[in-house]
């Protein structure tokens, strides 16, 4: 990192996510037999300088989605 962007950018940085899908109600949908439905739940961490304490954030989702096909989500 070029000396004039010290305190600026952070030279060290940390993430990672971990996500859990469970399906359900497939068949459904009748005039679409392949189709699903699913429950997601997913924790993301993300540090944003590793040096620094406070410069840390974690989130937390669930949702439910719909797929007409297996690798079409909505």
């Amino acid at each position: 990192m070029p000396s004039g962007l010290a305190g600026i950018y952070a030279r060290h940085q940390r993430g990672f996510f971990a996500e859990a899908v469970r399906p359900f109600g497939r068949g459904w949908v009748r005039t679409i037999p392949a189709s699903m439905f699913a429950l997601k739940a997913r924790v993301d961490r993300v540090d944003f300088d590793a040096d620094q304490v406070g410069q840390s954030m974690t989130q937390f989702s669930v949702g439910v989605n719909f797929r007409p096909a297996q690798d079409t989500v909505l």
